[in-house]
């Protein structure tokens, strides 16, 4: 009789696909997750070296233009920069210093370091991933007024 029962229970396939898909779905939620991360560190990347480059232009016009800005309106433009549209990075994520090189490779010429420091947001908290940090840092070379 026990026999008859296990054959039976053993030839059953009801709920078979649930137990299946209860096995796999762990393994396929975090790949998707792991693609929308990437997708997101991709785009963050990119908005991070984007408003670098967007504010190396805005301090040389500005320079050109005989509007000498100090270091602190360099960072709060960036800031501004890396924040707003088109970028919109979280504000609460970024930091960015500016600082003057120690040495100057071009006469006449000052060469200032531009740093911008994104902690971005993290999808995959739950598989125990730390922060996703990124950070940029570019030269900007402005002429001295004569």
């Amino acid at each position: 009789m026990i026999a008859m029962l296990l054959k039976r229970i053993a030839r059953r396939s009801d709920g078979s696909a649930l137990v299946e898909f209860a096995l796999v779905a762990p393994l396929l939620i975090t790949m998707v997750l792991g693609v929308i991360q990437a997708g997101l560190w991709m785009s963050a990347y990119n908005s991070v070296r984007s408003a670098a480059n967007d504010t190396g232009r805005w301090t040389t016009v500005e320079y050109q233009n005989g509007n000498r800005r100090t270091n602190s309106e360099i960072a709060i433009e960036a800031r501004r920069r890396a924040t707003t549209a088109p970028y919109g990075l979280l504000g609460s994520g970024v930091t960015v210093y500016v600082s003057d090189s120690a040495t100057q490779s071009i006469s006449k010429v000052t060469e200032k370091s531009l740093r911008i420091v994104y902690q971005m947001p993290n999808v995959m908290g739950f598989a125990s991933i730390g922060a996703i940090k990124i950070e940029h840092t570019r030269p900007l070379f402005v002429k001295e007024s004569i």
